[in-house]
């Protein structure tokens, strides 16, 4: 995962969105098994993942509306949501699909490990400025990393976000490892939604 991303945090909300640090490669487990229902919920191999995950699917047979047109493109990606080891659902309805015969696989990027890793967060507006409008960090409690299974939990409370005062800033989250190694995973710029009921 590196790359851009524009979020909007709305004031009097808690902002908890949840990052997903994957390797280019791919990580394919057979499926065995996919429902007709509201959200498709895919049997395969144990994954091995946890929480959400964008995960794609191919080559299975009779249901074939299921399969991802392309996996190269992570937009064009399903977001599961892991039910155990073996299922996952996936956001979209498969109710009038046709019904799964065989085959298939469930395709990801593969987790990185950030067992040992810190990382930090800025927010400034402009870039060039000298003044930070908020920072979180492992150490504060505004970022936890989730060790093998690759994710970045960020956090800013309802009442942190009710005290906000500006509306727009630049951002960047970098994550350190025990060697000091230092990756700038993905940026952008922030946007504040004013609350209504308060």
């Amino acid at each position: 995962m590196h790359g851009i991303w524009n979020p909007t945090i709305y004031k009097g909300a808690t902002f908890r969105p949840t990052l997903n640090y994957t390797s280019p490669d791919f990580t394919i487990k057979t499926v065995t098994a996919v429902t007709k229902s509201a959200r498709a919920k895919v049997t395969s191999a144990a994954h091995g993942l946890t929480g959400k995950h964008k995960v794609f699917v191919s080559g299975v047979v009779g249901m074939k509306q299921i399969n991802s047109r392309d996996l190269t493109r992570i937009d064009k990606a399903y977001t599961g949501t892991v039910v155990d080891s073996t299922n996952i659902l996936l956001d979209v309805d498969s109710s009038e699909f046709s019904a799964y015969v065989s085959g298939g696989e469930l395709v990801f990027h593969t987790p990185i490990n950030l067992t040992g890793y810190t990382a930090r967060l800025q927010f400034r507006e402009p870039l060039e400025s000298s003044i930070v409008l908020l920072s979180l960090t492992t150490e504060n409690g505004g970022i936890t990393l989730g060790g093998v299974n690759g994710t970045i939990a960020l956090l800013i409370s309802a009442t942190d976000t009710a005290a906000l005062t500006w509306s727009t800033a630049v951002f960047d989250l970098e994550i350190i490892s025990a060697s000091s190694i230092v990756d700038r995973i993905i940026s952008g710029r922030a946007s504040v939604s004013d609350e209504v009921t308060r």
